[in-house]
């Protein structure tokens, strides 16, 4: 159902068709199902599922969608899976970059006439913070710091192969990233951690030191 779930969400944001997304949410309320009458072991599952198929359904207003991604993070992390707390940070930065290409396409030349002098330097630049304050906006600071969360924890969870397909990906908008891969090879606690990304971290950490591998 999870990664079922994640496909069709995957599909109906890239190709536009109702019928991709109605299956994603098929798979949500599956899910849902299995959470209240199976235990809430899979509780952050159907919270990452309920994020990305509201994301790709494009009717919910951007902070609210943030939001949903913000709640499932944190259900991931402070359950310790850390790969499932890394999967979330980056299908909220996948979410966020769309965002952002779409704000570009509808106003085009948004980038343009910030390159010409303003006659009224001052009041330009009190536009340019206000739009960049707007809960609307997505920056690149926002999308850098999802990516470099993800980053971490894939890499912390050992996924080398995919902290590389990550690099390749989004290193040349974010060359930010490289650092933080850096500093895990040489032993150095990564910086880029946020609370709840610690918080999985620790959790995880916990649970494999009560492992008993003697016994398996």
């Amino acid at each position: 159902l999870f990664h079922s779930s994640l496909i069709y969400s995957r599909l109906a944001r890239k190709t536009k068709q109702r019928k991709y997304l109605k299956r994603a949410k098929q798979m949500v309320s599956k899910m849902s199902h299995v959470t209240k009458t199976r235990g809430g072991n899979n509780l952050h599952r159907y919270l990452l599922m309920k994020a990305d198929a509201m994301a790709a359904s494009g009717k919910e207003k951007i902070p609210t969608v943030k939001r949903e991604y913000d709640n499932a993070i944190a259900c991931c992390a402070r359950s310790g899976y850390v790969h499932d707390t890394a999967l979330g940070y980056e299908l909220a930065a996948e979410y966020f970059l769309s965002v952002q290409e779409q704000q570009r396409q509808t106003h085009p030349g948004s980038a343009a006439s910030a390159k010409k002098p303003s006659s009224n330097k001052k009041q330009q630049t009190n536009k340019d913070r206000a739009k960049a304050s707007s809960p609307q906006c997505i920056t690149n600071d926002i999308i850098k710091d999802y990516l470099s969360n993800s980053v971490s924890l894939y890499d912390e969870w050992g996924a080398k192969a995919k902290v590389g397909r990550m690099l390749s990906k989004y290193l040349t908008k974010f060359p930010e990233l490289a650092s933080l891969v850096e500093d895990s090879s040489k032993g150095k606690k990564t910086k880029g951690h946020t609370a709840e990304a610690r918080l999985c971290v620790s959790a995880a950490h916990k649970m494999f030191d009560k492992i008993n591998l003697d016994v398996l």
